[in-house]
């Protein structure tokens, strides 16, 4: 998933590659090299951003040495608008730049996840390939800052039921657009997505739901209330 780097990025993959490498990244931050990880946002990170890297360099040898996890660590450390910017410094294949950019923006939401409902919208929002990075990131975080455990175990048996054949993505449904159009609920594929993404919602809270039959009741339903229907999509998409 993570290419071989030019420049900096090849620096990155060495300083968190191995066994040790919470030596290398200290022995960096000892000699103020942290503009070799995060080019010009060092000069601008915020003392709780460098509390939190201090630590994290401390105990980055406690986790396993995949260097996706790693890496993503470095940049999960940052506030948002710093991480995001240093994603651009690097180098990284466009698989790998999704998932980490993905997870950048919702490990916070992750976090606060605590229903099947919430953790099913999170995963069809990002797609499973960036959910799971962004689970194994959070997984590592537990272990580096030594973060209580209750959530993430209470995460993991969510999971469980939800990969039993829950439906979560669009994809996973009963129907698709075409139905929708042949049903003469919408003329559109746009509009018929657009449903879709609402419907999906429904899914969400009850899988037995999850039949061609029903669900294209709901949706000629939302398709009648225009406004409930807006609505549903632009809460769905915040």
């Amino acid at each position: 998933m993570l290419e071989r780097f030019e420049g900096h990025s090849s620096e990155l993959e060495t300083l968190v590659n191995g066994r040790n490498p919470s030596c290398r990244l200290l022995r960096l931050k000892e000699e103020n090299g942290l503009d070799k990880v995060y080019g010009s946002v060092a000069e601008r990170l915020s003392s709780s951003e460098l509390r939190r890297l201090a630590h994290l360099f401390e105990n980055m040898d406690k986790i396993k040495p995949i260097v996706q996890r790693r890496v993503g660590l470095l940049f999960t450390a940052l506030e948002e608008k710093h991480a995001v910017e240093v994603v651009e410094y690097y180098d990284f294949d466009d698989v790998f730049r999704k998932v980490l950019l993905d997870t950048i923006k919702n490990i916070d939401t992750l976090r606060l996840t605590n229903s099947k409902v919430k953790l099913k919208k999170l995963i069809a929002e990002v797609g499973w390939a960036s959910f799971e990075y962004m689970h194994d990131v959070d997984k590592a975080e537990h272990i580096v800052y030594n973060n209580p455990s209750f959530k993430l175990e209470a995460q993991v048996l969510m999971l469980k039921d939800i990969k039993n054949g829950e439906p979560v993505l669009v994809e996973d449904l009963a129907i698709d657009a075409k139905d929708i159009i042949a049903a003469g609920i919408a003329a559109e594929e746009e509009t018929a997505e657009r449903l879709l993404r609402a419907v999906l919602s429904d899914v969400h809270k009850d899988p037995s739901v999850n039949r061609k039959e029903i669900l294209l009741r709901l949706v000629a339903k939302y398709r009648r209330n225009k406004l409930f229907t807006l609505g549903r999509y632009i809460n769905w998409i915040k």
